[in-house]
C-alpha cells in the first residue's frame, strides 16, 4: 500500500473537527465565471499485466478491507455521533433559561454530527438507500429559503413529534431542519429568544431521536449480514467483483455531486453566485462538508489505510504507475481543499479571486475522475455505471 497523506476516517474526522473552515462572510466584487477544462486522457498499454496477486483473492481482500476499514467504522462514527446530539439536545432543551453559551455547545455538537455523516453520506447504497433514511437524515439538494419555509411550516402547526415524523416530508426531518432551528439569526426564532422554545425544542429533539434511530438501524442491518453479503458477493450481488463495482458507482456519483451539487450550483454564472443552493449555508460548513467528502473518497481509495483499490492496482495487476498517478491527482485535490482553509465557501463565490480557486478545485475533481475512468477501470477490468448522478 503506498503511504501519502490520508489517516483511517475516525481520525480523518477528528482532524477535520480541529481543522475549520468556519468564518465569518466577506464582501464581493465583480467577475466571470469559468469552465474547468477537460484533462487529457492518459493512455494505457492494452497487453494487461499481472500481479502477485490473483484477481479472485485480490477482490476478496479488496471486499473485505472496504467493509471493515472505511464503511462500517463510517456508520458507527456517525451513530455515535448522532446519539451524542440526542443527549445533549435533551439536557439543552431541559435548562428553563438557556444561555448563548448553551446554544453555542450544541450547535458544535451539530457540526461534529454533520460532518461525520458527510464521511457516511457517499456511501449510498445498501439499507441506507433503500429505506429512503438518506434523504430522512439529509433532503437535499434543497434552497436555504425554501427550506427555512418548511421548517417553520411544520412548526407553525405545532404538531407532536413524540411519536416520529410518520409521512411528513423528508426535509423537515433531518440534520438540515435542525440546523435551520439552531443558526438561524432571527432572535424571534432562535431556541434562546423564542417565545415557542419549548414547541421548537420538541421539533428538535424529535430529528435527533430520528436519526438516532435511523443510523442505528442502518448500522444493524449492516452488522446483521448485510456487510458479509458484500463481503461474498452474494444476497444483492451476484459476484464480490459486483459488489466492488456498485460500490465504485456510487464512489463516482459523489464525486458528481461535490462537483455538480455542491460547487457548480451555487457559483452560478457569475457574481455574487447563488449561496441559497449552498449545501450547510445557514451554519456556514459547506466547506468543511467537501473537505470530509473528499478525505473519505481518499480513505475510501486506500481501504481506509489497509487494502485498497491501490493494493489492487499494485499487487494484482501490477501498475504502479497508474496508481502514481492517482496519488498525484489526490494531492492535487486535497491541496486545493486545504488551501481554502480560511475561507468559506459563501465568502469564495462572490469574488473573482475566491471563484478562480473554486474552478481550480473543480478542475482537480475532473482530473482525478478521468484517470479513474480511463485507467483505472480498463487495469482492474471495475466497470462501475457512469453518469449516474440524478441528485440526492
Amino acid at each position: 500500500m503506498a503511504l501519502h497523506t490520508l489517516r483511517p476516517i475516525a481520525l480523518i474526522l477528528a482532524g477535520v473537527f480541529s481543522f475549520s473552515f468556519l468564518s465569518g462572510c466577506g464582501g464581493s466584487s465583480g467577475g466571470t465565471d469559468t469552465t474547468p477544462t477537460t484533462p487529457t486522457t492518459p493512455t494505457v498499454p492494452t497487453t494487461p499485466t499481472v500481479g502477485s496477486l490473483s484477481v479472485k483473492d485480490g477482490l476478496t481482500k479488496l471486499a473485505a478491507s472496504l467493509v471493515d476499514n472505511t464503511i462500517l467504522p463510517a456508520y458507527q462514527n456517525m451513530y455515535s455521533a448522532a446519539k451524542k446530539l440526542e443527549s445533549n439536545s435533551t439536557e439543552f432543551c431541559a435548562l428553563t433559561t438557556p444561555s448563548n453559551t448553551d446554544l453555542e455547545k450544541l450547535k458544535q455538537t451539530w457540526r461534529e454530527t454533520n460532518l461525520a455523516w458527510q464521511a457516511a453520506r457517499t456511501l449510498k447504497f445498501g439499507p441506507i438507500a433503500e429505506t429512503f433514511y438518506y434523504s430522512r437524515v439529509q433532503f437535499w439538494p434543497i434552497s436555504a429559503s425554501k427550506l427555512a419555509l418548511d421548517v417553520e411550516a411544520a412548526l407553525a402547526e405545532k404538531s407532536d413529534f413524540s411519536e416520529g415524523f410518520g409521512s411528513q416530508k423528508h426535509q423537515i426531518q433531518g440534520l438540515p431542519a435542525m440546523e435551520y432551528v439552531l443558526f438561524n439569526s432571527d432572535p424571534a426564532t432562535s431556541l434562546v429568544g423564542a417565545q415557542d422554545k419549548e414547541n421548537r425544542c420538541g421539533y428538535v429533539k424529535a430529528i435527533t431521536r430520528n436519526v438516532s434511530d435511523i443510523m442505528e438501524d442502518t448500522l444493524l442491518q449492516w452488522n446483521s449480514g448485510y456487510a458479509q453479503s458484500f463481503k461474498d458477493g452474494s444476497g444483492d450481488f451476484d459476484s464480490k467483483k459486483h459488489a466492488l463495482e456498485k460500490f465504485l458507482t456510487i464512489w463516482f456519483e459523489y464525486l458528481e455531486i461535490i462537483n455538480d451539487d455542491k460547487l457548480k450550483a451555487p457559483l452560478g454564472i457569475g457574481i455574487p453566485g447563488k449561496p441559497d443552493l449552498l449545501e450547510s449555508a445557514i451554519s456556514l460548513s459547506s466547506l468543511d462538508n467537501i473537505a470530509v467528502n473528499i478525505n473519505t473518497l481518499f480513505a475510501q481509495y486506500q481501504g481506509g489505510n489497509e487494502f485498497g483499490f491501490d493494493d489492487y492496482l499494485t499487487q494484482v495487476n501490477d501498475r504502479e504507475d497508474v496508481n502514481t498517478a492517482l496519488m498525484t491527482a489526490f494531492d492535487t485535490l486535497l491541496a486545493n481543499v486545504n488551501g481554502l482553509k480560511n475561507d468559506t465557501l459563501t465568502d469564495l463565490i462572490k469574488t473573482d479571486e475566491g471563484r478562480v480557486k473554486l474552478q481550480e478545485l473543480r478542475k482537480a475533481i475532473t482530473e482525478l475522475r478521468t484517470i479513474m475512468s480511463t485507467d483505472f477501470v480498463q487495469v482492474t477490468d471495475l466497470a462501475p455505471g457512469f453518469n449516474t448522478n440524478d441528485g440526492d
